[in-house]
């Protein structure tokens, strides 16, 4: 009889590593491609949390004061906040139907909605648009650069 128990116990055991793990290795101040924010959820970082709300209202705070909300309060119920793969953070009501939007709408790909530890501020990050140091930006002609869509702003002040 001890030797099922003992199996039974590490079964378990594996069982809640293997599934709580991978959860709580997740930052809680990242919401990522695929991931939605449900109602009464929160992403939190420091004295900051942004939680969707089950009156629909997405709300930013700092230590329970209001910094900013989506002003979607009472237009629904139960709602749910997701990053689209174009950057569009979207409100969606039960039904799937959007309540409110950023209306940022980029090229397609792997958008990130980060809760910020400096300030609080939420921000969409996706894919980049012009970084230096690699090799299609390193020493080329401004034709060149103009031609692989890459621009750049110079102040000569």
């Amino acid at each position: 009889m001890a030797i099922p128990r003992a199996f039974a116990s590490l079964s378990l055991g594996l069982t809640l590593v293997l599934v709580v793990v991978p959860l709580s290795s997740m930052a809680s101040n990242i919401l990522y491609p695929g991931q939605t924010l449900q109602t009464g959820q929160s992403m939190t970082v420091g004295n900051y949390s942004f939680t969707m709300g089950t009156d629909c209202d997405a709300v930013l705070s700092e230590n329970g004061n209001l910094i900013w909300e989506s002003g979607t309060k009472y237009l629904d119920r139960y709602c749910y906040l997701s990053c689209s793969k174009t950057g569009n953070l979207v409100i969606y009501r039960p039904s799937g139907t959007t309540l409110w939007q950023t209306n940022e709408n980029g090229e397609e790909g792997d958008y990130i909605l980060v809760l910020q530890p400096e300030g609080g501020k939420l921000v969409i990050y996706g894919p980049a648009l012009w970084s230096a140091g690699d090799y299609y930006s390193r020493g080329m002609p401004a034709n060149e650069a103009k031609a692989s869509r890459i621009s750049m702003v110079v102040n000569n002040e």
